[in-house]
């Protein structure tokens, strides 16, 4: 129980997160096909990282974004949308 108790909120809150992530693909795949399910995850996934890029969060250095880099996030965007 100590052990527990000592866990950083980071620890708690990634576990939860996962948590949530696996109910919510499970549900969403009932009512989406494979191929969107999979697009929907890689472009959050892409978002996700450009940002975390951006801000330097989780110990990263900071790499602005750019054009190019906008742009191949708005094209993954663009497919999961024509997907």
């Amino acid at each position: 129980m100590a052990r527990l108790t000592a866990a950083p909120p980071s620890a708690w809150l990634g576990g939860v997160l996962g948590a949530v992530y696996a109910v919510v693909t499970v549900v969403l795949a009932r009512h989406l096909d494979a191929a969107t399910l999979i697009a929907l995850v890689v472009t959050g996934q892409l978002v996700c990282s450009l940002l975390v890029d951006h801000f330097g969060v989780l110990g990263f250095d900071p790499r602005p974004l750019s054009v190019w880099r906008l742009a191949g996030g708005g094209l993954m965007v663009g497919g999961f949308v024509l997907i």
